[in-house]
């Protein structure tokens, strides 16, 4: 079986993907986009890969630090880290298969469990449905952000 070469050989005739140090993830429908940098910053790696051949390719890759666009975005919302946001994007993963927040609330077990009797609602506490990890987490990420604007 014929093994390809994912990165192309450098002048001191190593591999330059055995170099990459940092690797930045750009995401598409289709396909990634792979920029790595060796340890001194300097352009290890740029690839586009499709889905299947991203697979092999990161595990055939020595060990480095990922960052993955979407993570970055989720990062930008006030209160989430770097925790939440790496475990929201590896849980979700599309994002589109929700119609609104709301729908996205609901899987997560963030929206209040409702009961109502002669036409009144009453609103309970948060339910215990959804991913229990994830919904610790954003619920640290709120009382953080409370936290630092001086909230209750």
């Amino acid at each position: 079986m014929l093994r390809k070469s994912w990165g192309k050989i450098n002048k001191s005739g190593a591999n330059q993907k055995d170099q990459v140090v940092f690797l930045g993830i750009d995401l598409s429908k289709k396909s990634f986009q792979l920029h790595g940098v060796d340890a001194k910053g300097h352009v290890a790696l740029k690839k586009k890969l499709n889905r299947k051949e991203l697979l092999p390719f990161m595990a055939n890759l020595s060990q480095c630090v990922i960052g993955i666009e979407a993570c970055k975005l989720l990062l930008t919302i006030p209160g989430i880290g770097l925790l939440s946001a790496t475990a929201l994007f590896a849980a979700i993963g599309d994002i589109s298969a929700f119609k609104n927040g709301r729908e996205m609330a609901a899987w997560l077990g963030l929206v209040s469990k409702q009961q109502s009797t002669g036409g009144v609602p009453t609103l309970l506490g948060i339910s215990k449905r959804g991913d229990t990890y994830l919904r610790t987490l954003l619920i640290y990420d709120g009382k953080i952000f409370l936290a630092m604007r001086g909230g209750p």
